[in-house]
């Protein structure tokens, strides 16, 4: 089962910056980040799903939690180190 490890880390995480989104009042940068990982699942079941078994599933959910990490991470990293 260490296809779920990433995934689980990734949502632990996740969950940390919503905290801090919320806090700022920024739901909609969390809420499109929320979107562009959905998108990815979606696209990403319907091209590897059909191939692979049940481990593509809990690598695709791996791979889009920390699509979604990243692009709020970053998003958290201009706001406090104005990063151009």
């Amino acid at each position: 089962m260490i296809y779920f490890l990433p995934g689980f880390l990734c949502l632990g995480l996740l969950t940390l910056l919503n905290a801090v989104y919320i806090a700022r009042g920024q739901i909609m940068r969390m809420l499109l980040g929320d979107i562009i990982g959905f998108i990815l699942l979606i696209i990403l079941d319907v091209v590897l799903l059909p191939h692979f078994n049940i481990q593509a599933a809990a690598l695709i959910s791996s791979v889009c939690y920390a699509v979604v990490f990243l692009f709020l991470l970053v998003g958290i990293q201009k706001k406090f180190y104005q990063i151009n």
